[in-house]
């Protein structure tokens, strides 16, 4: 598959990057290219820090340099067997410690490996045909986990032997506390520091459950505050877990017991910067979210360009 590398100006990222700083009070948005449309899957590497968007309905991944504001977009990581399917193609994304982009395949039931630097595809990863919807993934040291939205399985993957394969099916979820039914389903995922536990959102029902990587065994966390359904993007750092509530178009900051057994509602935002917001990812600038507009998507009437949204942690202190 040919990689696309051309490179994008982004005057106005460049102008927000250069006025940014630890004062800054107001969430803002950096436009896309034009390539980048329908953005639901975002990361930061922990290697460079670069900022990786994809578009949900073309698969198209794009970076963005913080530092000088240009944007390239690097690659298509889909089959040739999925470019002509109707649905969205691409979802969540995480960038690991080799600087390689993990890519949520949605629709396509399938997951991808790129490299970040060439837009190579490194590894594509399959599930059994179905109706599925592979919607979010984290990297730990001891894998690579998915959600499924629609299928009461959560996948794997090594990130050690990184080749074409299937994916683990590591957890069968249809006898387990989290309940699967008609709607959404799993979304978001998100890992402690040490990779030792997993948390996940029922969409559909705002729950939240961790999940123990040694022993599988899955608990649910009480959470005190207010209501978390329509939670998509979950970003855990320290003691703090921070909810995308996308129909809301709401972020929400929840304190964690130490055992990660329950969880504290401490604040919620609703910025006008939020557009149908997805996945979230950490910056030194704050939190950083792609502005999905996937509630236009059957109608094609987004506002463009699309864009990823800067939400300062001040405004959730």
């Amino acid at each position: 598959m040919a990689n696309i590398m051309k490179i994008v100006t982004l005057a106005a990222v460049a102008a927000c990057v250069a006025s940014a700083s630890a004062a800054q009070e107001n969430a803002r948005q950096i436009p896309l290219p034009a390539e980048i449309q329908y953005p639901e899957g975002i990361a930061v590497s922990p290697v460079d820090g670069h900022i990786y968007v994809n578009s949900a309905t073309t698969g198209v991944l794009g970076r963005i340099n913080p530092t000088d504001g240009s944007g390239a977009v690097i690659a298509s990581p889909l089959d040739p067997a999925h470019a002509a399917m109707d649905g969205v193609k691409a979802l969540g994304l995480k960038v690991d410690q080799q600087n390689r982009v993990w890519v949520a395949g949605g629709m396509t039931g399938a997951a991808y490996v790129v490299n970040s630097d060439s837009g190579e595809v490194l590894a594509r990863f399959s599930t059994p045909a179905g109706n599925t919807l592979i919607n979010d993934v984290v990297v730990t040291d001891s894998g690579a986990y998915f959600t499924d939205t629609r299928r009461p399985v959560l996948w794997r993957a090594s990130t050690r032997d990184v080749r074409d394969g299937a994916l683990e099916p590591w957890i069968d979820l249809s006898n387990s506390p989290i309940p699967y039914g008609d709607g959404a389903n799993l979304n978001g995922i998100a890992a402690t520091a040490d990779g030792r536990y997993l948390i996940v959102i029922h969409m559909g029902r705002g729950e939240l459950f961790r999940i123990d990587t040694a022993s599988k065994a899955i608990t649910p966390i009480a959470v005190s505050g207010g209501p978390l359904d329509g939670g998509d993007g979950l970003l855990v750092s320290g003691d703090q877990l921070f909810v995308v509530r996308q129909p809301h178009q709401e972020i929400v900051s929840l304190k964690l017991s130490a055992d990660l057994s329950q969880a504290t509602v401490q604040k919620r935002i609703t910025p006008p910067e939020l557009t149908w917001p997805a996945t979230a990812a950490l910056t030194s600038q704050g939190l950083v979210i792609g502005n999905s507009q996937l509630n236009k998507r059957a109608t094609d009437t987004p506002e463009r360009p699309f864009t990823v949204a800067i939400v300062p942690l001040s405004l959730l202190d």
